[in-house]
């Protein structure tokens, strides 16, 4: 039985920093229309309005659609009625991350304005605690080279950073579950875009029904498993996608091919430095050995370093300026998000200077790699809850939609073959009458 909630918009709203007001959509659909994503089979975001006016709470939670858009504001520059439905979709995002999380702490960090800041300073004392109790701060000497790991040593570092990315990953784990139920619920494997096959009692019939016992089959989930990293997560395709329609005017156009380089910037940056920090745990047994700045795994984290702060000095500054309606509309955590992200970066450039340049104190080096310690598992313990968690969230919705996608389309083959049998059989039947 469908269950109506009549307070969903007002719920949805407490995630948003832009008083949104699709209560005055009269569902022209001009956002679906001008989308350049938006398709027949994909017409959001007017349904998932529609939906939300309605009070259809699990329509949304299960919706596969709001993952699709790149937040172009195209939807709301051109809304007659100024609904702001873009505003309303990312809003709808994150109400969905914290129906999913199984821990309530996205909840409370997205909808209290202080969250962030509480459930920061929580993990600065508590990694200040750790350094204090597992560190040997009397072990170090003010000398060449910078002996970083002389402070705490890289075993503790490893063992620490492995449970608690093992308690996170169970996390995000579980509450990506949690979405795949919520999304399953909305398909049925006997539904082909809302509306049920028929079959058929034959034999062939049921070997086809039964082909796809989950959303879809193994094959397909592996095949589109690369698909969304390599073309959705690594390339960000689908916000290149937005920028190229030639309706849009070019200052548009190129804001959002900057966005796009930006975001690209950012995650190139973040998983260049997290490759650089697993090699150097395996192929580095000594972990205060000094290695010339040529040493390739050095530069990787270097150039990575350089990408990620470059990409977040530019979200910073269009924020900051509020150039258009997509940076005009932050939450705290968002803000910290970036910050922590540029302190990673930031200090870990600083140690690399402190390092090879003997001019700088080398007990500055420590004090970089004390702060750079704790922004990283500030950094780890976000990563569920906040805006990193759209990446979890995002791939693995866009997994699901080319998913059944593909699906489908296996499917109306499929169909379309057994149809050509029936009717070659049927003509068989109809010769063999005659004869």
């Amino acid at each position: 039985m469908t269950i109506i909630d009549p307070y969903l918009i007002d719920e949805i709203k407490n995630y948003s920093t832009s008083d949104f007001n699709v209560s005055a959509c009269f569902n022209c659909g001009n956002c679906t229309a001008i989308c350049p994503l938006s398709d027949d089979a994909d017409p959001f975001p007017r349904n998932l309005i529609r939906y939300a006016s309605v009070g259809l709470k699990e329509k949304i939670v299960g919706s596969d659609q709001m993952w699709l858009c790149s937040y172009c504001n195209d939807c709301s520059d051109t809304c007659p009625r100024d609904a702001e439905p873009g505003e309303f979709v990312m809003a709808a995002r994150r109400w969905a991350m914290g129906q999913y999380d199984v821990t309530g702490i996205s909840r409370f960090i997205n909808q209290n304005r202080f969250g962030s800041f509480f459930l920061m300073g929580f993990v600065a004392i508590f990694a200040l605690i750790l350094l204090n109790l597992l560190g040997s701060p009397e072990n170090i000497i003010d000398g060449r080279p910078v002996r970083l790991f002389d402070l705490v040593s890289k075993e503790i570092i490893e063992i620490v950073g492995i449970g608690i990315a093992l308690i996170l990953l169970l996390i995000i784990g579980f509450s990506i579950l949690n979405m795949y139920r919520q999304v399953s619920k909305e398909y049925d494997p006997n539904l082909q875009n809302g509306v049920k096959i028929a079959y058929n009692t034959r034999k062939t019939d049921k070997k086809l029904n039964t082909t796809y016992h989950l959303l879809f089959s193994p094959f397909i989930m592996v095949k589109q498993a690369f698909v969304v990293i390599f073309k959705e997560v690594f390339l960000q395709y689908r916000q290149l996608e937005c920028a190229l329609p030639p309706h849009r005017p070019e200052f548009k156009s190129q804001f959002l091919r900057t966005r796009w380089l930006m975001h690209l910037l950012i995650l190139w940056g973040f998983f260049g430095l997290g490759i650089a920090t697993t090699l150097n745990m395996f192929l580095k047994p000594d972990a205060n050995q000094f290695v010339e700045i040529t040493y390739p795994i050095r530069l990787l984290g270097i150039i990575s370093g350089i990408s990620l702060m470059v990409g977040v000095i530019m979200a910073f500054s269009s924020r900051l300026r509020k150039d258009s309606r997509y940076a005009s509309h932050s939450l705290t955590c968002d803000w910290l998000f970036l910050t922590n992200l540029f302190l990673v970066g930031l200090t870990g450039f600083l140690i690399t200077l402190t390092y090879y340049i003997t001019s700088i104190p080398s007990i500055w080096g420590y004090w970089f790699f004390v702060i750079h310690i704790i922004a990283v598992m500030e950094l780890m313990v976000l990563a569920p809850f906040g805006k990193f968690a759209h990446v979890w969230y995002r791939a693995f919705g866009l997994w699901i939609h080319y998913g059944l996608q593909a699906r489908k389309n296996k499917l109306d083959i499929a169909l379309k073959r057994e149809k050509a049998r029936k009717k070659k059989a049927r003509a068989a039947a109809k010769a063999t009458k005659a004869a």
